[in-house]
């Protein structure tokens, strides 16, 4: 299924926007943090929406500005805040996010910040949380649905 394309309905994805549960370079430790092309070829702005919401408990994206280069790419910055009261971890990572649209598919996500070393050990490690729950959460679903 896909929708319209909306740069409302963008921001609001966005806005759930953590780490790739599929595909995140496993090693974010290193120099370079950059997440490209993270869904196989083409996926509905729904399916890509889905595979984020059960991270954002830990992970808030907050924007500062859109910019509309052209039709089929846009552009954000902002900061990924990231939250977790039981580490007592409470972090502003900046980031910056630039993803192409054509057919109201999303076809590529590039991800960028300029977070240090240990900014990126506290992001892996909230990350793996969080996708330890995620996976908790749908045993729990599937479990209650048979």
């Amino acid at each position: 299924m896909t929708i319209p394309f909306d740069k409302n309905i963008i921001l609001n994805f966005f806005s759930y926007l953590s780490t790739d549960a599929h595909n995140l370079i496993e090693d974010v430790v290193t120099d370079d943090f950059t997440l490209h092309n993270p869904f196989d070829t083409k996926h509905s702005m729904i399916e890509m929406f889905e595979a984020f919401l059960l991270l954002k408990h830990y992970i808030h994206y907050s924007f500062t500005h859109v910019n509309d280069e052209n039709h089929n790419t846009y552009e954000a910055h902002g900061n990924l805040q990231i939250l977790d009261a039981e580490e007592d971890i409470s972090i502003r990572i900046p980031m910056s996010a630039t993803f192409s649209i054509r057919n109201s598919l999303i076809l590529s996500i590039v991800l960028s910040t300029t977070a240090s070393r240990s900014e990126k050990e506290i992001l892996l490690r909230i990350r793996r949380k969080a996708l330890k729950d995620a996976v908790v959460l749908l045993n729990k679903k599937i479990s209650t649905a048979v």
